[in-house]
């Protein structure tokens, strides 16, 4: 544990803190190893289809920085961009819902990394911006994240998907080969959270006007 100067700016408000404090690396659970058999937090998730995933490598672009959605969608990354929080509790309970029409963008990313962890930013922001389908059972996805101190990696998607009481799972069709198994919550109207349960990331979009 080290006492070190900590500035903690909320992006999309007004508030700024600054504050001397004595800090530590965020920690797993003791028992991490045998309850949770997911990486340790990331700045993109995993390799298998997730939002933040998908490298800009092999996204399907046709060239370019795939700025504009590339081949896969054409889609951009808008609002935030939002910091990735850590919390110290377990995810909330998914409880499903109807998955309305429409193109969301992402208002909160958030890892939940048990009680033992530390409440803190992670050095990583992202703007994600998805469009769903209900009757088509499509999902354009493009997500740009940036660590500090390293440019910005933006990954455009598509997917089929599907649903069945909370679980909500994606087949990538842009690029081929990926697919997911999300818990979900939507209030029906305009929001859907998505969670990993694996990396434990929760995702919380709004839908547009």
């Amino acid at each position: 544990m080290a006492c070190r100067r900590v500035a903690v700016v909320v992006l999309g408000g007004l508030l700024a803190v600054a504050a001397i404090a004595c800090t530590k690396e965020i920690e797993k659970p003791n028992n991490y190893a045998e309850t949770n058999t997911s990486k340790p937090p990331t700045a993109g998730g995993d390799t298998e289809g997730g939002f933040p995933d998908s490298s800009a490598a092999d996204s399907g672009r046709a060239g370019g920085d795939g700025g504009d959605g590339g081949a896969c969608t054409d889609l951009v990354p808008v609002g935030g961009p939002v910091d990735k929080i850590a919390l110290a509790s377990d995810p909330p309970a998914s409880t499903g819902g109807t998955v309305v029409d429409g193109t969301y963008d992402l208002k909160d990313y958030t890892i939940y990394v048990g009680i033992s962890g530390v409440v803190a930013p992670l050095g990583i922001t992202a703007r994600m911006t998805v469009r769903i389908d209900g009757t088509a059972k499509t999902i354009a996805r493009v997500s740009e994240l940036t660590t500090a101190g390293n440019p910005s990696t933006t990954a455009p998607s598509s997917s089929t998907f599907s649903t069945a009481g909370s679980a909500f799972a994606t087949t990538d069709v842009c690029p081929l080969g990926g697919g997911k198994s999300w818990q979900f919550t939507s209030n029906g109207l305009n929001q859907i959270i998505l969670i990993d349960p694996g990396t434990r990331e929760a995702l919380t979009f709004l839908k547009r006007p």
